[in-house]
């Protein structure tokens, strides 16, 4: 089930409002697959932003090195790369065993649906009032019956294969 948080992204980006959502359903259970997911959503965003303007990659296309490219960093709001980066260090963290705390996923969570919202105004001809207000997910058992949005997930494109410098859904 796609989230209402996210439902505005489906049309043109549904690998991010799958992401957002299986981020939301993990928030209470298990905030650390949460924030990981939510680092996917932010190189989902940043491979998107390539694409859209052919940005050249750098050698070593890692999230950290994609963020601070100077085309890409010096033509997107300081408050967008910035929510950019937060995702990529709570999911880092997540990742790499670090403490997590249920807040930081709420947090993560807002921080992307802020950036989705940014990112529909701007690269989806999206109007403000396409996008919901943000609704915090509600605390709820976490129930292993959504498996078509788990299926979906598994089936999203990585976003640069090992082997081409383009985005995979390019």
């Amino acid at each position: 089930m796609i989230s209402i948080n996210f439902k505005h992204l489906h049309a043109k980006w549904p690998e991010l409002s799958l992401l957002g959502s299986f981020a939301e359903q993990y928030a209470y259970p298990d905030p650390g697959s949460g924030l990981v997911k939510l680092r996917s959503f932010a190189e989902q965003v940043v491979a998107a932003i390539y694409s859209i303007h052919h940005y050249p990659k750098p050698y070593q296309a890692n999230l950290y090195d994609l963020l601070n490219q100077h085309l890409f960093r010096d033509n997107l709001a300081k408050a967008v790369l910035d929510k950019l980066h937060f995702l990529r260090i709570q999911g880092n963290t997540a990742a790499h065993g670090g403490t997590i705390h249920t807040d930081t996923a709420l947090t993560a969570l807002r921080e992307a649906y802020d950036i989705g919202c940014w990112l529909y105004l701007a690269y989806g001809s999206g109007k403000k009032e396409d996008c919901p207000p943000f609704q915090p997910p509600q605390f709820k058992q976490f129930k292993d019956s959504d498996r078509e949005t788990k299926k979906k997930l598994k089936e999203l494109p990585v976003p640069w294969s090992s082997t081409s410098r383009k985005p995979a859904f390019a």
